[in-house]
């Protein structure tokens, strides 16, 4: 039920097999060539965990939703400057979301939808704000903005005082 396709540069095409995996719960396609996401990827609905970091991806398709089980996300080190969020909002039990290393430039309101979530890693990427929804994540018990220009709390969030900042600081 675990595929590791890592590492082999000159893949920039997902195999046609992938059709018949649908009993895959984790994919690995970590330091390939990949610029787009076919359509048979978001037919693996019993995946957990999928990694696509290390990638030439610019875009993720709107049918990422279809993937409801998952609960690892990474798709760090690529070219994505926006996400399909709500796609990524059917993600209910999604614990884990790695974007960093991309020039992502902002984060959707609708982050909050994903009350699961426990880990989120930005580094590195252009995001100078994070939305006032963060305090709304309850399970969230890390967030890496090494390398970012965060400029710091939203206005609303300054605006409740001290124990707001610190609360968005946690």
């Amino acid at each position: 039920r675990v595929l590791n396709l890592n590492d082999n540069l000159k893949l920039r095409d997902l195999p046609k097999v992938m059709r018949t995996m649908l009993t895959l719960t984790e994919f690995s396609m970590a330091g390939n060539e990949i610029k787009s996401l076919p359509e048979e990827l978001f037919r693996l609905t019993n995946l957990m965990k999928l990694d696509l970091s290390r990638n030439e991806l610019d875009g993720i398709g709107n049918i990422l939703g279809n993937l409801s089980r998952l609960t690892y996300l990474d798709l760090s080190s690529n070219r994505l400057w926006n996400l399909p969020w709500p796609a990524l909002v059917k993600l209910k039990v999604l614990k884990t979301l790695k974007l960093g290393k991309n020039p992502l430039t902002n984060l959707s309101a609708n982050i909050s939808e994903l009350s699961a979530l426990e880990e989120v890693d930005l580094s590195e990427t252009r995001v100078t704000m994070l939305p006032t929804e963060f305090l709304e994540l309850e399970t969230l018990k890390v967030i890496n903005l090494t390398d970012t220009e965060i400029l710091g709390p939203s206005p609303a969030v300054t605006e409740q005082g001290l124990p707001a900042i610190l609360e968005f600081l946690r």
